[in-house]
């Protein structure tokens, strides 16, 4: 029976929401603890009511016994006829609901009734015949129980030659107590009405913020929310203005190296695992929209705006959420990677398409010689214009055992005769194969070789003679490679940040652009260099400018890769 009434209850709650169930709740918890509060407050009453009726017996028992004229009554030889009318008197002025007058044989020798002349006394005596006042509780014939105040008679010698019992009966004490009920009712009442006022005002302000869905329906909610969070294949971080970034999901933590333990710990602005300048954008709550930003080991594609609660309103308006905002982050590294590669073979198959267009014109030209029967200018003009490509093909294949760095560095070259650029390639390597990812050379060499193109072919700039040199050193452990430019070189301040996305010699070369409307997706190439570079394990040097005479002019980037384990500490 209990356990179905019980079912019963649960069923029901279940369709109550949060607000309701925590409103029934408190209320009776409330109830609850002013029935024991009052129910304590009544007791103490009660027992300090009887307390207080003890001493007060005893005390109206020990004046009554001091009186003279009580001590001579005693002594005379119908002591009944005085002391009967005298304990009336002492009824009357002391309020007492019984006196009794006893001698030392415990017999009633004066009452409130003239009935009891003669009769025993029930309660106690023996305490007051050795002289001391006791409390003595006793049922009377009549049923009524009555609280007794005991106290000896003592001549001037000190013998006791009677007893006074002053007494009160239960029944009116109880009335007297009940005179505090009301206030203590009145109080509890009180109490319980300012409970369920402060426990509804409470379920209303929850009710805001939970609404009418009831303990099942959140959890539910709750691990739904959560599934998706956890679930999207984007990084997702709800940041905080004044604490940090509140709520993270998986995907975060690995882009960022956020911790994944507990995705709902806060983690502060200044976290280590966060670059300087996704920090700066985080921190200052401003809009983004597919902004690129770097990490040590990853490009990101970043969106930020402010948080909001719902749909918009009837005139467009999205309530946002406190100082909070939303920011959304994607993995662009694999497709920026991807991304060099086309851009590569892109260029590999325009110099090739450009060099078939002219290598049918010269093929026109080399038969019309033979046709007009000029073979040896013939023979001449065919070999003068393979000689370069072709010493420069015979030295990538025989000298370098990469074929994707080998096509890259045909292309580029290609690329540049097409731009007027003198690419030279120098190797400088004893053999052997480059263990080293080549989607990781092609970001290395592609973006550095194109930032020099960029160089020496800005108006800035603008060298006499249009040079870009590779040298591609190293043995059996390392691979080394030198790219510079005969440009005019950067200054030294530049040498620290020339990583830092956002820098670019597009920049520093265009002075009719002001910085506040440079283009946000320059100054990407290098720092995908620098990234690079450390998953391989290696490390940058730059050179400013050139100071000796075999150097070009301009700035040289130095690479060093290792053939060892990723993450070897290289030199800076």
């Amino acid at each position: 029976m209990i356990r179905k009434a019980w079912a019963r209850v649960m069923r029901t709650l279940r369709h109550w929401s949060v607000p309701q169930r925590i409103l029934v709740a408190n209320l009776f918890m409330i109830a609850g603890l002013i029935v024991l509060t009052t129910s304590l407050i009544y007791v103490d009453v009660h027992n300090q009511r009887v307390d207080d009726t003890k001493e007060e017996v005893v005390e109206t028992a020990e004046t009554i016994a001091v009186s003279p004229s009580l001590r001579q009554s005693f002594h005379r030889v119908d002591p009944s006829r005085d002391l009967q009318p005298f304990a009336m008197d002492l009824m009357q002025s002391t309020g007492m609901d019984s006196v009794l007058l006893l001698d030392t044989s415990g017999e009633i020798v004066g009452g409130r009734k003239a009935e009891f002349i003669g009769q025993q006394y029930r309660g106690r005596i023996g305490p007051a015949l050795d002289g001391r006042a006791i409390v003595d509780i006793v049922q009377s014939s009549a049923g009524d129980t009555l609280i007794y105040g005991v106290a000896p008679v003592k001549a001037s010698d000190g013998e006791v030659e009677g007893i006074v019992v002053a007494g009160v009966r239960y029944d009116s004490l109880q009335a007297k107590i009940a005179e505090h009920r009301p206030w203590i009712v009145g109080v509890g009442a009180l109490s319980l009405a300012l409970g369920a006022l402060a426990t509804w005002l409470t379920a209303r302000n929850l009710r805001r913020v939970t609404g009418d869905y009831g303990a099942q329906e959140l959890t539910n909610m709750f691990h739904y929310y959560e599934s998706v969070l956890q679930s999207v294949r984007e990084g997702l971080l709800i940041v905080n203005g004044t604490q940090g970034i509140v709520l993270h999901n998986k995907e975060a933590s690995r882009l960022l190296d956020l911790p994944s333990k507990s995705a709902r710990t806060v983690i502060p602005f200044d976290a280590p695992s966060l670059p300087a300048p996704l920090r700066e954008l985080i921190s200052g709550g401003s809009e983004a929209k597919d902004e690129i930003y770097l990490t040590p080991s990853r490009v990101l594609v970043v969106n930020q705006q402010p948080a909001s609660m719902g749909s918009a309103d009837a005139s467009g308006q999205i309530t946002p959420v406190g100082n909070s905002w939303v920011v959304t982050l994607r993995d662009h590294t694999e497709l920026q990677a991807l991304t060099g590669e086309l851009d590569s073979v892109r260029s590999f198959a325009e110099s090739l398409r450009s060099q078939a267009h002219e290598f049918a014109n010269q093929l026109h030209t080399v038969v019309s010689l033979i046709e007009l029967g000029r073979s040896d200018e013939a023979v001449s003009f065919a070999t003068q214009e393979l000689k370069l490509s072709q010493e420069l093909a015979d030295d990538l294949l025989t000298g370098l055992d990469h074929p994707v760095l080998s096509a890259l560095l045909l292309s580029k070259s290609a690329e540049g005769r097409e731009r007027g650029i003198d690419v030279e390639v120098g190797l400088l390597r004893s053999g052997g194969e480059i263990p080293l990812d080549s989607r990781e050379l092609v970001t290395i060499v592609g973006n550095l070789i194109d930032n020099a193109f960029d160089v020496v072919s800005s108006r800035k700039n603008h060298p006499r003679e249009r040079k870009v040199r590779v040298e591609i050193r190293g043995g059996s452990s390392d691979l080394q490679i030198e790219v510079s430019d005969s440009g005019r070189g950067m200054a030294d301040d530049d040498v620290d940040r020339v990583f830092t996305r956002g820098w670019s010699t597009k920049h520093e070369s265009s002075s009719d652009v002001a910085p506040e409307h440079k283009p946000f997706s320059r100054g990407l190439g290098l720092a995908l260099v620098s990234q690079a570079v450390q998953r391989l394990g290696g490390a940058i040097d730059v050179r400013p400018r050139g100071e000796e005479p075999e150097q070009l002019s301009g700035a040289a980037f130095i690479i060093w890769l290792p053939f060892s384990a990723i993450g070897v500490s290289g030199r800076t």
